[in-house]
């Protein structure tokens, strides 16, 4: 990320403060666990005790023949490469380089790499798994497995869908195939291989325009989101176009959390935390200003709606609540990597002001409701079982990688 010089953003913004002092690199040593500055010594404290625990957990369940996580199961390349970040988010840097069970991971979801570059075990979720295994090589650092990032790489890129500038998925990047219109571009998918992109330092100039294309069609904000996709419903056809609130849905015209019936007979579609977090990342990651007009909409969103009780923005389905914990722990990862890529494009650490005027200090904030969530064997499970986040190996992934990531460490 290039460093940006600090500024003033709107009411509801994500407010740059001198209060805190920025997270130490992801480098510095974890022995103590040195990371005070970016979370109070005791909370620190708590934070790596809490990844002890869940790198206990993982190295229990995984399978020490192979060195890969779920082998028998559906995705184990996907699943060794989401385990494994979370490894080595909860292992000191100096001693990544040498730790066995990372070796192992590594070298199990290599072999899982196929002529064209990808790297998967099951063709559906191709691009999940080549992405998330292109940023487990990056943060491993493995100079032994180069060739095989490079390679993920360039299928990665590769992928992204080109083509007719009007399509709603250009710029986009698929499950599976890019001709089928029944599965078109999301931003799930989009943020795993942008996110992969980054780690790679791919910086390829039509690339990250065309994923910055494809933001705007997924952005509530019509002033430059002008894309109308038509669903039907039963017998009837909606013509979906963007509200105005900043944040996003899944997919152009389409969102988890719902539409929004207008006046005029059209629908908007509901924006919800964890793709707006995936959104404002995403623009970063491409290169886009953080006082751009797109990235002060959403942080408005985010610091209106933030939480880290559940995923916001299904407070209109028939039990939110319940809705809400959809995708919790992804949620939070994804909210943690994009507000500090938030910082890293400011050169300054933030609080968020909410829409009561509360201030919250977001790491601080983050880690200690994941530290109050850990079960006992150091694992986490959601009440939730959509997005598989039920299974406390997904769960637990997801949320080590959020406190390593709050301390500094990933």
């Amino acid at each position: 990320m290039r460093i940006r010089p600090a500024f003033a953003l709107t009411a509801l913004a994500l407010v740059v403060t001198a209060g805190a002092r920025p997270a130490v690199a992801a480098d510095a040593p974890a022995a103590g666990y040195g990371y005070a500055d970016a979370l109070g010594k005791d909370l620190d404290q708590q934070v790596g005790d809490a990844l002890g625990r869940a790198k206990k957990y993982l190295l229990a369940s995984r399978d020490a023949a192979t060195g890969a996580w779920d082998p028998s199961g559906q995705v184990p390349a996907g699943f060794t490469s989401l385990a494994g970040l979370a490894v080595l988010g909860a292992t000191p840097r100096e001693a990544v380089a040498d730790d066995a069970v990372i070796a192992a991971a590594l070298k199990f979801v290599a072999g899982k790499q196929g002529a064209n570059g990808a790297i998967f075990s099951n063709p559906r979720y191709v691009n999940y798994e080549t992405a998330i295994a292109i940023s487990f090589f990056a943060a491993a650092r493995a100079k032994a497995y180069l060739d095989v990032q490079a390679k993920a790489r360039d299928y990665v890129l590769a992928s992204q869908i080109q083509g007719k500038e009007d399509d709603p998925s250009y710029g986009g990047f698929p499950y599976e195939s890019k001709s089928d219109p029944g599965a078109p571009a999301d931003l799930s998918n989009a943020q795993f291989a942008v996110d992969a992109a980054a780690a790679a330092g791919v910086d390829d100039k039509g690339f990250w325009a065309r994923v910055t294309s494809y933001l705007g069609r997924v952005q509530n904000r019509s002033e430059t989101n002008t894309a109308v996709v038509k669903l039907k419903e039963g017998d009837k056809e909606y013509e979906v176009v963007a509200g105005n609130d900043g944040g996003a849905g899944y997919a152009p015209g389409r969102s988890k959390a719902g539409y929004v019936d207008r006046a005029d007979g059209k629908r908007e579609p509901r924006s919800y935390g964890s793709m707006t977090y995936a959104l404002l990342k995403c623009l970063l990651f491409a290169g886009v200003k953080a006082d751009d007009a797109r990235v002060q909409a959403a942080v408005a969103w985010l610091s209106k709606s933030f939480t880290v009780d559940r995923n916001p923005g299904f407070e209109a389905a028939k039990d939110p609540e319940k809705a809400g914990q959809q995708g919790y722990y992804y949620y939070l990862l994804t909210m943690a990597r994009a507000l500090s890529a938030y910082e890293k494009s400011t050169g300054k650490p933030l609080v968020v002001t909410d829409a009561e005027g509360r201030t919250h200090e977001w790491r601080k904030a983050v880690a200690a409701k994941l530290v109050s969530l850990q079960r006992e064997d150091g694992s986490w499970q959601n009440t939730s079982e959509r997005w598989e986040e039920a299974m406390p190996l997904v769960a637990t992934s997801y949320a080590a990688q959020t406190l390593a990531v709050c301390q500094g460490r990933l």
